[in-house]
């Protein structure tokens, strides 16, 4: 089978068309998903610049308890480039699923010394169900970009086998650490090479010092993974009972895993609670016995091969962070994405039963190779229809609700937030649903809050705002929505105070920046230019790339007369944001000074980006009429009508260069539109009589 060496480039080729083939549905999805996309990627802050400051702020600090600079990196990248184009973040994904699949093609074809077993692994790989979660979902990238450097440390360790210089065994090292920072998930590293080298019959004492800088990077990592995770809020005394319902629960999860790579079918993002109440069912209290007979065997098997030790111990390995030992962000005890790396092991003891087949039974070599594509069809198949779920946040949800019609709350939760805008009373009836289910959560509780809002319960809306208590995020969005609601009943001083005390409670949270928009709103609603100024500018500090910010400073700026200020806080808006309505907003400002050729050149560059952008067509119109090129400005407020049919203003533009021309006729159709469309002013009617006289 190794005359597959000599093929090994169209292998990859093939790999490569394969995943390429499977996830194509997901490139065409025109949006981020519904979990966490929108945390991770479209409101990270750190993600809009790469500026020496904000790196060093991205490697000093964790985001929403998860410390992975390397992958808010790769995000900044893609900002740079590309803004928030969910085309590339996916391509991205894709690209380096490519490249860890061909990772485990190099990594297994040393370890196995065939081509034939590497092919099958890596194939595998590339199309296993369980899989798609990590492709398809952007804010997966964490998983995707940790083993591709996982993997990376993997095959430079294996080549400082066979090339003793010490450059492989450092690129080793420094794959690892790149691992570490995109994923803390990445320390089980140094277990996963003593393995190896047992697999290869090197022996440990010999290779101690080699270990010893991995188990360093490991602990190092191991400490802050968990130190930015229990905070002081975090570290509480957990009763007895529930520390044995947890090593139970553990045992579990590993039969869950190992169950779903035999059947990788009704897979799902967010599994449920395996049980509700005290008492565990039957299955979770037998399942120590099913582990540790499952250990006991693949020692055993250590008389024979170390094949099935190996792939036991690689899997259990790799998954063990995760496992339930240690608490977690997710609201799941297990997901399929957490299998990437570790689900390898079993690959390899497939590639060797299907290895086994082919070559022991000669005379049904060709059943085997139509087994051989019907299985990896199937799978195929199976990650292709997976992916397709992940092009449409409504269709995937009521996949999930499908498959767990009575315990998902989260995925009723998340559904119910969608139709907020679309169906208040299917929104209304999800989120019932979800706190039935799960009972009161601060999420919950504030969605709960939030549609009583919209429906202008405020009573009710600001009670379910006050039953949050915990210091987090969707805490400081509550007392900012609570405070918004007594400031419009009329409570200015109060809603105002408990803002102030809000943003002096709290030294970071990404949501900051928002609290002291709102206040600096409410500041201008009261007239208080210099304090609605002050915590403005103070949001804009946090978030420089929002345009309600720049709007709302450049309104106060109008205010004082303040003209400077005012170009000044446009140019820096339209620098941070490329947004369509600072753009116009700078033109009418320019157009207003008289200074219409930097009014063109901005006209110009919002059209380039926003071509859609009818106001910018308006305010050109406007440029060239001014400048008496009057074809120009018709043809400006042709295209600022077509664009939209209903503003009357601009068929009185349209109508006023007509006259310019002497084409009254044409005049005369459009300031009747005008008045039709409920643009009137005291000089039209004079205009159209005048018309008539001609």
């Amino acid at each position: 089978m190794n005359i597959l060496k000599k093929y090994q480039i169209f292998l990859l080729i093939f790999l490569a068309y394969i995943v390429v083939f499977i996830y194509y549905p997901v490139i065409k999805n025109p949006s981020f998903f519904c979990l966490d996309d929108q945390i991770m990627v479209v409101e990270n802050q750190y993600i809009t610049s790469l500026s020496w400051d904000n790196v060093l702020n991205i490697f000093s600090k964790a985001y929403y308890k998860l410390y992975h600079p390397l992958v808010t990196i790769s995000f900044a990248i893609e900002y740079y480039f590309f803004k928030l184009d969910p085309y590339i973040y996916h391509i991205t994904n894709i690209l380096l699923h490519i490249l860890n699949t061909f990772f485990v093609f190099f990594i297994f074809a040393k370890l196995t010394k065939s081509y034939f077993k590497s092919f099958v692994i890596s194939l595998f790989f590339a199309v296993y169900p369980t899989n798609v979660e990590v492709v398809a979902w952007i804010s997966a990238r964490k998983d995707l970009l940790y083993s591709f450097f996982f993997l990376a440390s993997i095959l430079f360790y294996l080549k400082s086998f066979d090339n003793r210089k010490n450059i492989f065994y450092f690129l080793s090292l420094l794959f690892f650490l790149a691992a570490c920072f995109s994923k803390t998930m990445a320390v089980t590293l140094p277990a996963i090479i003593i393995l190896i080298d047992f697999f290869c019959e090197k022996k440990f004492l010999e290779n101690l010092k080699k270990y010893l800088p991995f188990f360093i990077i490991s602990v190092l990592f191991s400490i802050i993974a968990v130190s930015v995770y229990y905070t002081g809020t975090d570290k509480i005394t957990i009763p007895l009972f529930e520390k044995i319902l947890k090593v139970l629960n553990v045992h579990y999860n590993l039969l869950f895993y190992i169950y779903k790579v035999f059947f990788p079918f009704n897979l799902s993002a967010m599994y449920p609670k395996f049980y509700s109440g005290c008492m565990p069912p039957w299955y979770i209290l037998y399942s120590p016995c099913l582990v540790y007979l499952l250990f006991l065997f693949s020692l055993l098997s250590l008389k024979f091969n170390k094949k099935i030790f190996f792939a036991i111990m690689f899997f259990t390995i790799a998954i063990l962070p995760i496992i339930g030992f240690f608490k977690n962000l997710s609201t799941s005890d297990v997901a399929c994405r957490y299998c990437y790396i570790a689900y390898l092991g079993f690959f390899y003891v497939f590639s060797e039963i299907l290895y086994f087949i082919y070559k022991k039974f000669d005379g049904l070599k060709i059943l085997s190779v139509i087994l051989f594509v019907s299985l990896f069809g199937s799978l195929g198949f199976f990650s292709y229809k997976r992916a397709f779920l992940w092009t449409d946040n409504l269709k995937f949800l009521n996949n999930e609700i499908t498959l767990f019609p009575d315990t998902n709350y989260l995925a009723y939760l998340i559904r119910g937030s969608f139709y907020l805008d679309k169906n208040i009373e299917q929104a209304e009836k999800d989120t019932i649903k979800s706190y039935k289910i799960f009972g009161p959560e601060d999420n919950i509780n504030f969605q709960i809050a939030l549609i009583q809002q919209r429906k202008k319960e405020f009573g009710l809306a600001k009670y379910n705002y006050s039953l949050i208590q915990t210091f987090n995020a969707i805490y400081m969005q509550a007392v900012m929505n609570k405070a918004d609601i007594m400031f419009n009943e009329g409570s200015k001083k109060e809603a105002i105070n408990m803002l102030e005390n809000l943003k002096n409670t709290y030294k970071f949270f990404p949501i900051k920046s928002n609290v002291y928009f709102v206040l600096g709103k409410m500041y201008k609603y009261c007239n208080n230019n210099d304090k609605a100024l002050e915590n403005l500018q103070q949001s804009l500090k946090l978030n420089k790339f929002d345009k309600n910010i720049y709007i709302n400073i450049a309104e106060i700026y109008e205010r004082n007369k303040d003209t400077d200020n005012l170009e000044k806080i446009l140019l820096e808006g339209l620098k941070n944001t490329e947004d369509k309505d600072i753009c116009n907003l700078l033109s009418s400002f320019y157009c207003e000074t008289g200074n219409f050729d930097k009014a063109y050149d901005i006209l110009i560059k919002s059209l380039q980006i926003y071509p859609d952008n009818y106001l910018a067509y308006y305010f050109l119109g406007n440029v060239y009429g001014l400048k008496q090129e009057y074809k120009k400005a018709l043809s400006c407020f042709t295209m600022a009508i077509l664009l939209t049919n209903n503003n009357g203003a601009y068929f009185y533009a349209r109508a006023a260069t007509f006259m310019n021309i002497g084409n009254y006729e044409a005049a005369k159709k459009d300031m009747e539109k005008s008045l039709k469309k409920g643009f009137n002013i005291d000089s039209l009617k004079y205009d159209i009589e005048k018309i008539k006289n001609k």
